[in-house]
């Protein structure tokens, strides 16, 4: 068993951060980052498969990335490799598969429990991750819930866990914001635009959001566009979108995957940022808009209330008419949205990734020391 003078090596699953990374790639690329940088780093062996980009993370001497083969496969080669190379704790930011193996020397972060809270808008394959989610949290050393919303629904559905730790996450480093002409690029025209980000699905509730944005702009000229930014997923949203695009277009503009660079360039010049979101575990993509100042309104759901705080508008996720009042508001007041910038851009300085690394390396300690 090592001891307190050993050098700690942390294994971790890196795959989220992938093709096209959503949320939780974008959370293991930042933790992995974040940790190389602290001055008492880990040493971090980051275990991916085809996907992942090594220039994603900062290899070096005390981080080295190896590619295992995809498939199911996958799991059972990482459990044993991380005896071959002496880990000391394996962190599993998503899958709960090698956890379950590993037993007390895993840490497991829980980004939400959707397919408890919303199964509707949950598919065959969430819920089964979600049964195996719930046996790996009683299995692992330590578990990490990145809200208070998630542990309080944790504790609710599975009970209280002296195990588990809320640590939150915080706006990614983006790219220096290209000028308007790259704006102008991105939309072709610069014209005044609402912005929401996500992955296209039911869960992320753009239907709703967009016939909201139909209704209140409707006969109005001067109203700005909507702009969608988030790779298509699964479910009729993709397909609603594209019905949409149809009947909206100029006034609704549909991206796809969208890099940093081109987001930090969207952020920055919205005039509003809007998520309607039926649930959240955290909510990154208003928390990034906010660090560039833009100004934000959001549904009441999940944790978006605890992370946001009172920087935003809220509004009822399902209520079409009051989402369309926000549409209009944030349109129509200058001095309102002058407001929720000055509100965005101090909420956002209260999260740091610096923060959350320094936070997650003393959860890797305090489960080594408990092992020895």
């Amino acid at each position: 068993m090592p001891n307190a003078h050993t050098a700690l090596k942390v294994v971790i699953d890196v795959r989220p951060a992938g093709d096209s990374p959503a949320g939780i790639g974008q959370y293991v690329t930042n933790l992995v980052r974040a940790l190389a940088a602290l001055e008492d780093s880990p040493s971090l062996v980051l275990l991916g498969d085809r996907a992942v980009d090594g220039d994603s993370f900062p290899l070096g001497p005390k981080c080295q990335l190896l590619i295992l083969p995809d498939g199911l496969g996958w799991h059972l080669r990482a459990r044993k490799l991380f005896s071959s190379v002496q880990g000391d704790i394996y962190h599993a930011p998503s899958s709960a598969l090698v956890p379950l193996a590993l037993r007390r020397r895993a840490v497991l972060t829980v980004h939400d429990l959707a397919p408890a809270i919303s199964p509707g808008v949950s598919t065959v394959k969430t819920r089964l991750a979600y049964l195996v989610l719930r046996l790996a949290t009683r299995a692992s050393g330590r578990v990490i819930a990145v809200s208070r919303a998630t542990l309080e629904r944790m504790e609710a559905l599975w009970g209280k866990s002296d195990r588990t730790t809320v640590i939150l996450e915080a706006p990614r480093p983006f790219p220096d914001c290209p000028s308007r002409e790259r704006l102008d690029s991105i939309l072709g025209g610069t014209a005044p635009y609402f912005l929401a980000v996500g992955t296209q699905e039911p869960r992320k509730n753009f239907e709703r959001l967009v016939s909201a944005f139909e209704q209140a702009s409707q006969g109005k000229e001067q109203f700005p566009r909507l702009v969608i930014a988030g790779k298509p997923g699964w479910g009729a949203t993709p397909r609603f979108l594209e019905t949409a695009l149809e009947r909206l277009s100029p006034n609704l503009l549909v991206l796809g995957f969208t890099t940093d660079r081109d987001l930090a360039c969207l952020y920055r010049h919205a005039r509003a940022f809007l998520i309607g979101s039926l649930d959240e575990g955290f909510g990154l993509p208003p928390l990034e808009a906010m660090s560039f100042g833009s100004p934000v309104a959001a549904s009441k759901r999940g944790a978006l209330p605890e992370i946001l705080g009172k920087a935003p508008l809220y509004f009822d996720a399902e209520d079409e008419q009051e989402i369309g009042a926000v549409f209009r508001r944030l349109a129509d007041d200058d001095e309102l949205c002058r407001e929720l910038k000055r509100r965005s851009l101090k909420r956002a300085k209260l999260f740091s990734w610096a923060s959350t690394a320094s936070q997650t390396l003393e959860v890797y300690r305090s489960l080594r020391l408990e092992l020895e």
